[in-house]
């Protein structure tokens, strides 16, 4: 169970997770090494699961963004998944309820390539 101050390092970390243990201590109220101590016991236990950087899809050539519903027959759900696992333009596939089995988030350099890729 995270307390107040696991709580404050943790929303820190997630605006910026490239601050400094200074910075990061100093903006929760604590001296760097028990700051520390916490970041990394925050990650033994699992709870801070690594680090990222977030990309603009525009940035890199990619000015589409799409989600797309798919449903399947249950027969091919492993392969369905094993194809979405690999396929280059699929940034999150989500397990759905409902009419849709699954929400396929997209990113495609134009609307012709999302064209092909449907």
């Amino acid at each position: 169970m995270l307390d107040a101050l696991d709580r404050r390092i943790v929303a820190a970390l997630e605006r910026d997770a490239r601050i400094s243990f200074g910075e990061l201590a100093e903006e929760v109220g604590l001296s760097k090494t028990p700051c520390w101590k916490r970041v990394k016991a925050l990650e033994e236990a699992g709870v801070i699961r690594g680090y990222s950087t977030r990309i603009d899809p525009a940035g890199i050539g990619f000015g589409i963004e799409a989600f797309i519903q798919v449903s399947i027959d249950f027969e091919v759900s492993d392969a369905f998944e094993a194809a979405v696992k690999t396929h280059p333009l699929i940034r999150r596939c989500y397990a759905t309820t409902g009419e849709a089995d699954y929400l396929l988030q997209i990113v495609t350099v134009d609307m012709m390539a999302l064209d092909r890729m449907l």
